[in-house]
């Protein structure tokens, strides 16, 4: 636990006020006290927040130890975390900056004897998540034809988040729930909403605790605020509550999880909150071209709260608008730009394109046009990968090697073709559970710092027989490229694979993957990306004016496509009738944008025969 009293170093400074314009220095300067950053895209946000935190440790003179920084995704916490380093080095490495399912999960590993686990629980997979609690309503007499596992988690998880006995106990799914809960506490395991339910229930419950991570931490920053929801709002508040220093950083109008519960108004919120608060904003855009920021600004007439932006960056190109037939027209035409600025030279290869979509049921038509292009691709989170069997079976010998009380990882290693119970010692007298041959025949708590994950699974691989098995099954050429890709993961991991194996367990992955292949995201899962140094086509502006639910209009979007210098968005023509459509923006709108940015009119149809020329972009 560091000390709050650390003196400020005379003569060091972090700051300079070359680096930055006069607003971002007010928020890294700002004093102590609740700090509401509101920037909106492109403006700077994670290179500020980073200053932040150098400020508070260089000229501040603060113990790294006492900050915490929080984040929506693992892609975003990873990248402040590389900005942080490159900022303060070494001394970033004590810097607590976690998702706050990772921050949950923190607390539930310090105190799981107290939330009745016996040892550090497992995270469980969607899928073993809900067998459990359709196997929880089966025991209580629900009839799961009439009502789906499905229906019930989304009735069942937001009473697990209730904090107040009383509600919890009138509620009609509360003895559902507390099944579902004892199951998985007998399973040595939780879930998504567990890494948030179980620490918000142990503050609520045991002052001690809470205090213990009040004193910890002197400043709590947040990342990406307007996509919070009120669970995890109450986290943050009670870790602040003691010393007031909560800074939040975000932008309603990029408010795109409002279907998780996120508050389109919670900057707002927050300053309200907090009357005293200091309250900056960020509107100079310094990574999109002129054009693109008054395309964006004309689209987000139609949010609320929304200002607008400014940039002194080039003109660039003018950006373009498609109308596409269907959905397989416009994956043709998507895979067709790509190859063409590849055989032009305009990209050095297919990772200098990403392609953003509104849900994931979308990405097939892509991801068969781009192999009938034959161009490599990955999905966000090697969603492709994690969802084979090849995955499966290798990440539960994984599990095992942190955690042998994984119960849903010893049931799937035992059914699994290959090993059998020949990978399996009898149990020991110790801890009277069956164990994997390659494990040390003593399992230990300190099997981990020595043994890094890539070796560990090269032993599971080789001591199970599964990758003989593989070698030998029919389609065994395909399932060794699997586990190839699977093996490259490994080598990249950048945390502990205790949190990388959670993380893959709640559909994020945290290794890069192919670089020079095309990536495919949705626009939720594209989250905190926007930010890397390579030309995307697909940028989270797009998806920021998706947040309010009007009247569907009758184009529906498909893929928006963007570089830095420019954009081309893709339309669908006919949409199906019972299609769900959230966007306020419609075809017509979007042209008429185009033709006041670009002063040329024109909304251009593509069909699988079109093939505009890359240098039209």
């Amino acid at each position: 636990m560091g000390s709050w009293g650390a003196q400020r170093r005379p003569g060091l400074v972090v700051v300079s006020s070359a680096e930055f314009s006069a607003a971002q220095l007010r928020a890294i300067t700002a004093a102590d006290g609740p700090l509401a950053i509101v920037a909106g895209p492109g403006c700077g946000k994670t290179t500020v927040l980073a200053a932040r935190v150098a400020f508070l440790i260089g000229e501040r003179g603060f113990d790294p130890s006492t900050i915490l920084v929080v984040s929506f995704t693992t892609e975003a916490a990873r990248r402040l975390r590389r900005e942080v380093a490159r900022q303060l080095g070494d001394r970033a490495a004590d810097v607590a900056i976690l998702t706050l399912h990772a921050l949950g999960r923190r607390v539930i590993d310090t105190w799981a004897i107290h939330l009745g686990y016996e040892d550090r629980p497992s995270v469980l997979h969607q899928d073993e998540a809900r067998a459990l609690l359709g196997s929880a309503a089966d025991s209580l007499g629900w009839d799961l034809k009439a009502v789906p596992v499905d229906e019930l988690a989304s009735v069942v998880d937001p009473h697990r988040l209730l904090t107040d006995a009383e509600s919890r106990q009138n509620d009609l799914v509360a003895p559902l729930a507390a099944a579902y809960e004892e199951r998985l506490r007998r399973h040595g395991a939780i879930g998504f909403v567990a890494m948030l339910s179980l620490p918000l229930r142990l503050f609520t419950q045991d002052g001690g605790a809470l205090r213990v991570l009040q004193d910890a931490y002197r400043w709590v920053l947040v990342d990406e605020g307007q996509d919070v929801d009120q669970t995890q709002w109450r986290l943050v508040e009670l870790l602040a509550a003691q010393h007031g220093n909560l800074l939040v950083a975000g932008d309603d109008a990029q408010c795109i999880f409002r279907w998780r519960g996120a508050d389109p108004h919670a900057m707002q919120r927050f300053v309200q909150h907090h009357p005293g608060a200091n309250h900056v904003t960020l509107d100079k855009n310094h990574r999109s071209t002129s054009r693109l920021v008054q395309l964006s600004n004309g689209l987000a007439e139609l949010l609320p709260n929304r200002s607008p932006l400014y940039t002194d960056n080039p003109v660039g190109p003018l950006p373009r608008l498609l109308l596409a037939e269907d959905e397989q027209a416009e994956a043709i035409f998507v895979a067709g730009q790509i190859a063409a600025l590849l055989d032009r030279g305009l990209l050095p290869h297919p990772g200098e394109a990403a392609i953003v979509f509104r849900t994931r049921a979308q990405a097939d038509a892509l991801v068969g046009a781009l192999r009938a292009a034959g161009l490599p691709y990955r999905l966000h989170g090697h969603a492709d990968l994690f969802g084979t069997r090849v995955a499966r079976d290798v990440i539960a010998y994984l599990r095992l090697a942190v955690n042998l009380a994984d119960r849903a990882a010893l049931a799937a290693s035992l059914t699994c073709r290959a090993a059998g119970w020949r990978s399996w010692r009898q149990p020991s007298s110790r801890s009277g559970r069956r164990q994997p041959s390659w494990l040390p025949a003593q399992p230990t708590s300190g099997l981990l710092p020595w043994l890094p994950p890539v070796t560990l699974l090269d032993r599971a691989l080789d001591r199970s027989g599964y990758r003989r098995w593989l070698e030998l099954h029919p389609d065994g050429t395909r399932r060794l490229r699997l586990l190839g890709r699977l093996r490259g993961l490994a080598q990249c991991i950048e945390v502990s694979l205790a949190e990388w194996l959670d993380d893959t367990a709640l559909g994020e992955g945290l290794a890069p993957g192919d670089e020079e292949a095309v990536r495919l995201s949705s626009m939720h899962t594209a989250k905190g990306e926007s930010g890397e140094p390579r030309s995307w086509w697909g940028s989270r502006k797009a998806s920021s004016h998706t947040t309010e639910r009007l009247p569907r209009p009758t184009p529906r979007p498909m893929a928006t496509l963007w570089t830095k210098s420019s954009a081309l968005c893709t339309w669908r023509s006919r949409a199906p009738a019972n299609a769900s459509f959230s966007a306020p923006v419609s075809c017509d709108r979007a042209a008429n944008e185009l033709n006041r940015v670009n002063r040329r009119g024109g909304c251009m149809r593509c069909h699988p025969s079109f093939s505009a020329q890359p240098d039209r972009w």
